[in-house]
């Protein structure tokens, strides 16, 4: 399966580091994950609460043989309606950080696209520790995310680098 990614950004004329990114949408809001974190993309997805879990992590579901955490989106952006056991939305992110899993309702899955490091702006909206810019996606203000820090034990790649000795 070929990956067609369109690009977005500014052409300054020198090369700056470049990454693809899923732009998904919960709601009105529009989100952009890492493509590296994506495993696949499903329909919508039945799913059990816990009675112990977080707004953010509410329950799970059957993914590959196995059960995984479902991240409610609309919980960590607070904003837009809440997932309620047991569907999900109209299409599922399944994405992987390190050994843990995630699967993630969402409205809308768009055509990955290709983000330029330099075009990735300091989040003028948000200053969450999952929130690592932004970007203008199609028109509209797109949230760039790592989801991985919703999971416990979990160090961005950026944080692991740095602490790695010479």
């Amino acid at each position: 399966m070929a990956l067609n990614a369109r690009f977005v950004g500014s052409c300054s004329g020198r090369i700056a580091p470049m990454r693809s990114f899923v732009p998904i949408t919960i709601d009105a809001t529009w989100v952009a994950v890492d493509m590296a974190a994506v495993r696949e993309i499903g329909g919508p997805l039945t799913w059990i609460a816990l009675p112990t879990a977080s707004a953010v992590l509410p329950g799970v579901t059957a993914w590959r043989g196995r059960a995984v955490a479902v991240a409610d989106l609309a919980a960590v952006l607070g904003s837009g309606e809440r997932l309620a056991s047991p569907t999900g939305r109209v299409r599922t992110l399944y994405l992987q950080h390190g050994t843990s899993s995630l699967a993630v309702p969402v409205d809308t899955v768009r055509e990955p696209l290709m983000i330029a490091d330099d075009d990735i702006r300091p989040s003028r909206v948000r200053t969450d520790a999952f929130c690592l810019g932004e970007v203008d996606v199609e028109g509209h203000t797109t949230l760039v995310v790592d989801l991985g820090v919703l999971l416990p034990g979990y160090r961005p790649a950026a944080a692991a680098a740095a602490s790695v000795p010479d």
